[in-house]
């Protein structure tokens, strides 16, 4: 499987509005332009639009079922974070303006013979494959066994054990979800985002000197295993960072943000090597990196990179709560 670069922006999604009139509106379409294309000036497509998606791939329409919880999901864990720490104008300004969703993998023809989860366009449109197995199904009947589980606690021990079971599986359970999420989605979403940044105002070079003589351009995919060495040990969070400096900006941004402190300490501590030759160890390399990214937000776009953080990893313990299958509004557009 993989995760298609970043491309030239098409021109049907260059203009400022993306708010276009339709016939024949359905319930979902309602939703979608009251909650995210009307406050965000994001469109979202769940139909099959041969015109968004291209003929590269052999896909499938999306289900409105799984595309409504896709919808949800990017309000609950991108919108509504990006919103309560910069407010809406400023996601409006620094989001993709599109994005396209497909019901399968896309299948790659000879001679690739692989499959897509998800193609970028230059950070304006994302088109996600596989929304069809795109379902979280929420737990909260389970978690109102558990609340009632702790008041009844509050004055009978005896139901400890109980309590604490319930809460290993649906800790168990969040987690399964998020991962899940994080993988692709999440990671995508957050990582395009950074491209908008750096698209309007270049961070200062001396981010593109650190690992200058590393970037791999196209032989990111499979440099490293054929020379047995291991990007993240150069200081790169991942390969794909490695193809070139703002990719390498993008892929920081987007997994810093996402991951847990426990996860980004280990990816750190994996990172904390010096390879044979060299002075300084990937983690040494990261950290730099991930300052100067952090002083070009916050001085250049007043964006806090460590309260976006905070505010999107306060929702993530409560994610299996949420129902992500019912056309509920927002909260949080201010």
């Amino acid at each position: 499987m993989a995760l298609g670069s970043c491309r030239k922006v098409d021109a049907d999604i260059s203009s400022t509005s993306v708010l276009n009139a339709s016939a024949n509106r359905t319930a979902m379409d309602e939703y979608i332009e009251r909650e995210v294309t009307s406050p965000y000036n994001i469109q979202i497509y769940y139909r099959y639009t041969e015109s968004e998606i291209g003929r590269n791939w052999v896909t499938s329409p999306a289900n409105e079922y799984n595309s409504l919880q896709f919808v949800n999901v990017l309000k609950y864990l991108f919108l509504e974070p990006y919103t309560e720490v910069m407010g809406v104008d400023f996601v409006r300004r620094f989001t993709p303006q599109a994005f396209v969703l497909t019901g399968l993998l896309a299948y790659n023809p000879p001679p690739s013979n692989s499959n897509t989860r998800a193609s970028t366009v230059n950070g304006v449109k994302i088109i996600f494959m596989n929304i069809n197995s795109f379902d979280f199904p929420s737990l909260k009947q389970y978690y109102h066994t558990l609340d009632s589980l702790k008041t009844v606690l509050e004055t009978d021990t005896s139901v400890q054990a109980e309590y604490d079971q319930w809460k290993t599986w649906l800790d168990g359970q969040n987690s399964t979800y998020l991962e899940r999420l994080k993988d692709v989605y999440l990671r995508t979403m957050y990582h395009e985002a950074a491209h908008t940044f750096h698209q309007r105002v270049e961070p200062t070079t001396d981010f593109d000197k650190i690992t200058s003589l590393d970037y791999r351009q196209a032989d990111w995919i499979s440099g490293w295993t054929r020379e047995g060495k291991k990007s993240i040990e150069y200081g790169f969070i991942t390969n794909y960072a490695s193809q070139e400096p703002h990719e390498d900006f993008a892929e920081l941004f987007g997994n810093y943000v996402i991951l847990s402190a426990d996860e980004w300490e280990a990816k750190l501590v994996s990172a904390d090597v010096i390879p044979a030759g060299r002075t300084r160890s990937g983690r040494s390399i990261i950290e730099e990196k991930i300052r100067i990214i952090k002083d070009y937000m916050l001085t250049t776009w007043g964006l806090d990179m460590d309260k976006l953080r905070a505010q999107l990893h306060a929702r993530y313990p409560n994610f299996a709560r949420q129902d992500f299958t019912t056309m509920t509004s927002s909260t949080t557009q201010q």
